[in-house]
């Protein structure tokens, strides 16, 4: 043990870089601009000119003109022998981060260009000239081939397709090529992670002669090992042997042993069986960077030990100093509170008391404790021991990220004094604890400051929690905004958590007396979740005639009502090109199949439709799935697994949702 310490702290001491960004990040991810671009190009720089600009007659600045003589258009027509265009042009507002004055003539550069107002400007974005116009050895350059391989994948909608197609690419492919096809597959890692011959591509660029490929290459194993929830046993064992393969090379970089080293924390299952697995991640095992311990000890925090083990990453974080960098400090950690549980907390405790003493920040321990808190049967105390540290407002924020999942009652008083005004971030995250632990006194805490909150959608939360619990402070703010079509639903919610006495009738006065169609919108809708039947017989006769102003919300409030007349009108609405009567539509769909499911076969294939449909606006599609998932339909597993293959839901807030459905019911590809 004492040989093991020496070896650590003679690193801190001698200091080394952590690892660099992730390869793509770096400029190689070109998909997404090469599918945005208007003019894709390798061209040689023929000419740099710099010209210089006087302004007011005293400040001076230069901005530089290049001529590109193009060699190879892959996307696009250019129809003259040469392209003039400026740095400003190269460099557009957004990505004024590199510098072009790196840009010499007789360069050959891969030219990957949008249209503006006047004509091209560059597209895709890098922190450095390299990145941002990738430089070629020449014409043949292998990242055009790769260029040419997503250009012709581009206007594929079917996303497995162009899975099998990057493997089948990817056997044949090396150098930045390989990278850039790598990335394209990272992004589709949940559908790879299902194909035998993704896994086999990566493997075999695990041990490429390219560093940079081998990186990039553990990154995607990394990526597959994480997206792989059917637990594929012979995929993970041979995809581990691959890294460890790559871990033992002579050549090799600081990035592509963390990258690699990354790819094992996610496959741990399958490193526990393989011993020259198991010894690459042994704490006593030579290191040289920071970047590699903090990643080897996420591996074995993850690993089930043995008390030696355990005890040697007490030690570990007991010595290692203080101000140690951010990531290992956070690794050790992280480890120590997997391995020790609840048994953590008196270590992290006391290397916070004396950070604290010091003057130094602790969020590295806060952030440990998430793991802590996962296996703790009196989180509360550990949180009032934590608390006594007197935390900073961004710190204390930590704690209540780390606390989120072992949130009760006991933590009310503490969430009350942090919702102070001046620290809007934190203030906003107790609020939203209070309202998860949801009780009486979370109410009563958050009641007093439900003034001083400044976002109007939250403050609408607020109410409706408030009125859950008896309080009627917010049915002012509530009745104001519930006209208006951004706050109108949880307006009408919080109308109707508060349930005032008169609520019914002044709902029904105002859809009465109002000319705007807005005011009485929120007053269908509050009727309905109201529970009154006062509008019901109009409401169903506005329902059937769809192309109504008030249809939308009179589709919605009969749903509340369960009135069952509403069932077919539903599955009529869902095939409406009106956005506001499809999404009512989907709404109103889940209380009705919720209540009615021996009646609702028809709006179940309806939602089922609605979901794979690539053309319908994606707050719908969503919400046509989140009803078939709640109400466990059986072909709930087909409309996922169509719609991960739906090449419209890349870019969009649906993929994360189906990503996250597809491994809750892990649904076979």
């Amino acid at each position: 043990m004492r040989r093991y310490v020496l070896t650590l702290v003679g690193v801190l001491l001698l200091g080394t870089n952590g690892h660099a960004k992730q390869a793509w990040e770096n400029g190689l991810d070109l998909e997404p601009s090469l599918r945005s671009a208007a003019l894709v190009m390798a061209a040689r720089v023929k000419n740099v000119r710099e010209v210089p600009v006087v302004s007011g007659g005293k400040s001076a600045e230069s901005f530089y003109e290049f001529t590109f003589a193009p060699l190879r258009v892959m996307k696009g027509v250019y129809a003259r022998s040469e392209l003039k265009l400026t740095s400003r042009d190269l460099r557009p507002y957004a990505y004024r981060r590199f510098d072009t004055k790196d840009i010499d003539a007789g360069q050959v550069r891969l030219l990957v260009l949008g249209r503006s107002s006047v004509g091209y400007v560059g597209l895709h974005a890098g922190t450095t000239a390299d990145q941002a116009l990738p430089l070629l050895e020449d014409d043949t350059d292998s990242l055009l081939d790769a260029v040419e391989i997503l250009l012709d994948l581009q206007d594929q909608r079917d996303r497995q397709i162009v899975v099998d197609r990057l493997g089948d690419a990817l056997a044949g492919m090396d150098g930045r090529g390989a990278v850039v096809l790598l990335a394209s597959l990272d992004r589709r890692a949940y559908l790879a992670a299902q194909q035998t011959s993704s896994w086999r591509s990566v493997r075999e660029h695990l041990t490429s002669n390219d560093v940079l490929v081998r990186t990039a290459a553990a990154q995607v194993a990394a990526a597959l090992l994480r997206a792989d929830y059917l637990g594929d046993e012979s995929e993970r064992q041979q995809c581990v042997a691959g890294i460890v393969a790559a871990l033992t090379m002579e050549s090799t970089s600081v990035d592509a042993k963390v990258a690699a080293l990354i790819a094992l924390a996610a496959g741990v299952d399958a490193v526990r069986g393989n011993p020259r697995a198991t010894a690459l991640v042994a704490l006593d095992a030579h290191y040289d960077t920071f970047g590699e311990y903090a990643a080897r000890l996420d591996v074995v925090g993850r690993l089930p030990t043995n008390a030696a083990t355990r005890d040697q990453v007490s030690e570990i974080l007991a010595k290692l100093p203080l101000d140690a960098p951010v990531g290992l400090q956070r690794a050790a950690a992280r480890a120590w509170g997997r391995l020790a549980g609840t048994d953590a907390h008196d270590g992290l405790v006391a290397r916070m008391r004396r950070k604290k003493a010091l003057g130094l920040g602790v969020m590295e321990e806060l952030q440990a404790l998430d793991v802590v808190f996962a296996t703790a049967t009196d989180a509360g105390s550990i949180r009032r021991t934590v608390l006594d540290l007197h935390l900073t407002p961004a710190e204390q924020e930590v704690l209540l990220v780390a606390s989120r999942d072992a949130a009760g009652a006991n933590l009310v008083p503490a969430l009350a004094d942090m919702l102070d005004p001046r620290h809007s971030s934190l203030r906003r995250r107790a609020a939203e604890l209070l309202v998860e632990i949801d009780t009486k006194s979370a109410a009563r805490a958050l009641r007093n400051h439900l003034a001083n909150e400044t976002d109007l959608g939250f403050k609408l939360r607020i109410a409706a929690f408030l009125g859950k619990h008896g309080f009627t402070d917010g049915y002012a703010y509530a009745l104001e905004h519930m006209s208006e079509p951004g706050y109108r639903d949880v307006a009408v919610e919080a109308i109707a958590a508060i349930d005032r006495r008169g609520s019914t009738r002044e709902m029904v006065e105002i859809y009465g007396s109002s000319n705007d169609a807005n005011w009485r919108r929120a007053a269908i809708r509050a009727l309905g979740l109201l529970g009154s039947t006062a509008l019901e017989a109009e409401t169903l006769a506005v329902a059937r005639q769809l192309t109504h102003p008030l249809a939308p919300a009179a589709l919605r409030a009969l749903a509340d009502l369960g009135n069952v007349e509403v069932l077919p009108l539903l599955s009529v609405a869902l095939e409406s090109r009106d956005r506001s009567v499809a999404y009512a539509a989907t709404k109103a769909a889940g209380p009705m199949i919720r209540d009615h499911a021996d009646q609702s076969t028809a709006l179940r294939d309806g939602l089922a439709r609605l979901a794979r449909d690539p053309l319908a606006a994606d707050v719908v599609r969503r919400q046509a799935l989140d009803d078939l998932f709640d109400a466990n339909d059986p072909r709930v597993d087909d409309v996922l697994a169509d719609m991960a293959r739906d090449m419209s839901i890349e870019g969009s807030g649906l993929l994360p949702r189906v990503r996250t459905l597809l491994q809750e019911r892990r649904v076979r590809l």
